[in-house]
């Protein structure tokens, strides 16, 4: 009598724990296109209509379908890989944003896939030898 009920038991947690993680779907995301973002003077972005300040990414597509720019935003600032790329799949440009500021080497190429810029950043200022092609 007790095998029945202790299966019965382990197939319902079973089948709780493969229910779906309710918490994954609620914490998902969030994706907005440049048109629905508003940026501050002081660099802050905001869905247009809303008062906190937005976390997620910024997508954009070409007419073709193809992915145009992708950029993360936490707690309303710029953060992580900003990436942007020319109607055929090539890169067109990449930069590093932290807290805001761009950092690091942010690169640049013509559609041909040859190197159009390299500007070094530090504190969203250029530090070092900036070069264009």
């Amino acid at each position: 009598m007790r095998h029945p009920i202790f299966i019965l038991l382990v197939s319902a947690f079973w089948l709780a724990g493969c229910s779906g993680d309710k918490t994954r779907v609620e914490g998902k995301e969030r994706a907005v296109t440049p048109q629905q973002i508003r940026e501050t003077e002081e660099g802050m972005v905001f869905v247009k209509g809303e008062k906190e300040p937005f976390t997620g990414r910024v997508v954009s597509y070409h007419p073709n379908g193809r992915l145009e720019l992708e950029l993360n935003i936490v707690a309303g600032q710029k953060h992580g890989t900003f990436e942007q790329w020319h109607a055929d799949g090539q890169k067109d440009e990449k930069a590093t944003w932290v807290n805001g500021l761009r950092e690091g080497m942010a690169r640049g190429w013509y559609a041909s896939g040859k190197k159009r810029f390299e500007y070094p950043f530090r504190a969203d200022k250029f530090h070092g030898t900036v070069k264009r092609w």
